[in-house]
């Protein structure tokens, strides 16, 4: 099953809080959907670990988001973060290649997109939600 999809663009110190902003805005919209569970990947190893409870070393400003994202993680009844290598996650990497054309406004998709659609089908992610 697709839920959604999207990007959009902003400002970041680092690609580190670039990853963090996105997490945190991806368990936000997936709370305000009104979702029970959700799974996060993010190619970003360091918010990984820090979110499933390991050290990490990252920036105070990352910490600070992720300790947001983590505080609304709680609120669902299932949640897993999951790293995944950026060379393996396509559809992050094809979603985040949109950012361009998402440069004054947010692209979000509720039906899989024909960009998607091949990648999703051959890696069967269609229960993730995939930041970039």
């Amino acid at each position: 099953m697709f839920i959604s999809a999207g990007t959009c663009s902003g400002s970041a110190g680092s690609s580190e809080q670039a990853e963090c902003v996105g997490i945190l805005s991806a368990v936000q919209w997936a709370a305000k959907q009104g979702l029970k569970c959700i799974e996060l990947e993010t190619d970003c190893r360091a918010a990984a670990e820090f979110l499933n409870g390991n050290a990490a070393n990252i920036s105070w400003v990352s910490t600070n988001l992720l300790n947001e994202a983590s505080d609304s993680l709680k609120n669902f009844e299932l949640s897993s973060v999951k790293f995944c290598n950026r060379l393996r996650n396509y559809a992050a990497h094809t979603l985040a290649q949109q950012v361009n054309v998402a440069y004054l406004y947010p692209i979000q998709y509720s039906n899989v997109p024909s960009l998607l659609s091949a990648q999703l089908n051959k890696d069967r992610l269609f229960c993730n939600i995939s930041v970039s």
